[in-house]
């Protein structure tokens, strides 16, 4: 992959003695995570996970005046949390809260987070999700040298991969301007381990809550689905159903992403099910959550589903959304993850369908 990130300048940790000093003398305070990006669904999930932890945490969004806080409002942990204004557009409001707090934790699950946002600006992309990560870790163990850092990687680094399940060790061989800029990311972290610091990378697989958008697939079926079995609505359009997703509960992977930061060892890791299921798989078990039976006909773009109680149309495939096989399928190996965090995902793939689909239902969603 083309080198497209600028090289970072690391202190060693010989050279931050003064700073080191000052943390040394903190320690009857409770330990203090900074997240970047709490607002978003792993955010507010980590957040409350931190906070029952019994730490100080102080999280950041691009504007705390504008940001939508609904998330962490919904888990209520809104008024636990010493949320910051953080732009990702410049590195001053980065370095300068990271100099100022120095955290004991730091979680970086900010930045452009969706493809089609990295395609629109190419240029922040690489730099809010690449650029700088690089000074994020600079600057967050020129302040505190004994942090942790987290990194949030994506499976999309592996791009058309070679060979299913992926590992640690897998090619990259990034597709997108997006995932050409975690690779970055990885790199920076990397290269921070190689001067002692405990730096990690998390390759996230697809993983799902009710906190998720209807932007999601999975929530975008939960909501179309659950608003036909009330009679409203038109048959929901969607993509190719044979695609593959490796899908998680976001809870349990916030649970790996904490505890890749309390083991002995920094290293990188794979968060996932280790499970492919298709989309037609995530249709089935939302309709058979909301009593309904879907009854398929059709190849391809023809594809089709109908109310085996009524005949109604529930689900088509519409030309804008479906896109043709993608090569082998995109599943996490965590066998080495579950050893070395001892962690295993919790939630199995009907519950998490059902959580979703009992929190649609419910009149407190969003």
């Amino acid at each position: 992959m083309q080198n497209l990130m600028p090289k970072t300048r690391w202190i060693r940790l010989s050279r931050r003695s003064s700073r080191q000093t000052k943390c040394s003398e903190m320690t009857d305070r409770p330990e203090t995570a900074l997240i970047f990006g709490v607002t978003g669904q792993d955010g507010a999930y980590l957040a409350c996970r931190l906070l029952q932890k019994g730490m100080t945490v102080i999280g950041t969004c691009r504007d705390v005046e504008r940001s939508d806080l609904w998330r962490l409002r919904r888990l209520g942990v809104l008024e636990q949390i010493d949320l910051r204004s953080c732009p990702f557009e410049g590195t001053s409001s980065v370095s300068e809260l990271l100099s100022s707090e120095a955290p004991d934790y730091v979680f970086n699950l900010a930045g452009v987070t969706s493809l089609a946002e990295a395609n629109a600006d190419p240029e922040l992309c690489r730099f809010a999700n690449g650029e700088l990560v690089g000074v994020m870790l600079e600057s967050a163990f020129d302040a505190n040298p004994s942090a942790r850092f987290f990194q949030a990687s994506s499976s999309q680094i592996f791009g058309a991969a070679h060979s299913s399940p992926q590992t640690i060790l897998s090619d990259r061989a990034p597709g997108n301007v997006y995932a050409e800029a975690k690779c970055g990311a990885d790199e920076f972290v990397s290269e921070a381990r190689k001067h002692g610091s405990f730096a990690v990378s998390g390759i996230l697989y697809n993983h799902e809550s009710p906190l998720r958008t209807e932007a999601f697939i999975s929530r975008k079926i939960v909501a179309g689905l659950s608003g036909l079995a009330k009679g409203q609505g038109d048959a929901l359009l969607l993509g190719n159903l044979d695609a593959v997703r490796d899908w998680s509960f976001a809870g349990d992977i916030v649970e790996g992403i904490h505890r890749s930061l309390i083991c002995d060892v920094p290293r990188d890791y794979i968060l996932a099910s280790g499970i492919a299921r298709t989309v037609r798989d995530w249709a089935d078990e939302a309709a058979s959550c909301l009593e309904m039976e879907l009854i398929w006909e059709g190849r391809g773009l023809e594809q089709r589903a109908s109310c085996g109680q009524t005949g109604r149309p529930l689900i088509a495939i519409s030309p804008d959304f479906y896109q043709g096989e993608t090569g082998v399928d995109m599943v996490g190996d965590i066998e080495a993850t579950m050893r070395q965090l001892d962690w295993t995902p919790q939630t199995s793939f009907t519950s998490l369908v059902k959580l979703m689909v009992e929190a649609e239902t419910s009149s407190g969603h969003g």
